[in-house]
């Protein structure tokens, strides 16, 4: 059974198949994964090739511990950062002295028209920072919220947020 139930009067080929869904689904782990290879090699082109161009992305308190309220990383943006050029470019520039390691687990992905989907994913990431600062790194656990456009042949990120469940500090 697809999740779009053709309305009365509405023809069955105007449903998306079961087999259009679950290559859209699948498409849309692929970009979550180059979203995530991306970040970690630090790959401008990689990275804005994965969002729309009127993507909005919102990372605020992604260094805070929600349990404790402690920041454990200064400098992110305390803003919502507007279009995927711009977006790719913070996340470049704020990772540039950072190692890091994302996974993403468990995709909760629902179609919500032909062309939309929203995702949510469990994520694991590891921080490691230059030597000599206060802070050997961080890692966090949490989910992304997202929302996806397909533009063209392609599935693009349109909104992502980081919503943490836990960030703790790895000492030097």
């Amino acid at each position: 059974m697809s999740i779009f139930t053709p309305s009365p009067g509405c023809q069955e080929e105007d449903a998306v198949s079961d087999q259009a869904q679950a290559e859209a689904i699948e498409q849309i782990k692929q970009l979550k994964a180059r979203y995530f290879r991306g970040v970690d090699l630090k790959d401008f082109t990689l990275l804005r090739a994965v969002f729309t161009d009127d993507a909005v992305a919102d990372y605020r308190n992604a260094a805070v511990d929600p349990p404790s309220g402690i920041r454990l990383l200064d400098g992110l943006s305390e803003d919502l950062i507007l279009g995927g050029e711009t977006i790719a470019r913070w996340i470049i520039d704020s990772m540039q002295p950072i190692v890091s390691v994302h996974h993403g687990h468990m995709p909760e992905i629902a179609l919500t028209g032909p062309d939309s989907a929203s995702g949510i994913w469990a994520m694991e990431d590891r921080l490691y920072f230059p030597v000599g600062g206060a802070l050997a790194g961080i890692v966090g656990f949490g989910h992304y919220y997202e929302t996806y456009a397909r533009i063209g042949d392609n599935w693009k990120i349109k909104t992502i947020r980081l919503v943490r469940l836990k960030v703790d500090a790895m000492q030097s």
